[in-house]
């Protein structure tokens, strides 16, 4: 795992906008949450999923979408450039589309 880094999971029903899987960082602190290794775990139903840069409202897109068929699983691995990078002092949250749930796991480094 990356120095420095957290693990964030989260079990994000289907069609939800905006579950939280990294917090907004204290006033103040303005690192960027770095996503370096992700799994997504699409339920017994296909669906969508989006990573997004939270900081206020509706969030901004920082990934493409995922597509998942039915009980597939993506994985990216460790990457210590990251796979996505969210908005300086901002948090990470999930989108997912109206098929099914999806369980996240991310490792999640201030960068």
């Amino acid at each position: 795992m990356a120095r420095d880094a957290v693990t964030a999971v989260a079990n994000v029903a289907a069609a939800t906008t905006d579950a939280v899987l990294v917090a907004t960082p204290a006033a103040g602190q303005q690192a960027r949450q770095v996503i370096v290794g992700l799994v997504l775990s699409a339920g017994a139903t296909g669906t969508t999923v989006q990573i997004n840069s939270k900081p206020a409202g509706a969030g901004a897109a920082v990934s493409p979408v995922f597509t998942l068929a039915a009980s597939q699983v993506v994985v990216l691995p460790h990457d210590d450039g990251g796979w996505f990078s969210g908005l300086a002092g901002a948090g990470l949250s999930v989108t997912t589309g109206a098929g099914g749930g999806v369980g996240v796991a991310a490792v999640v480094r201030s960068g």
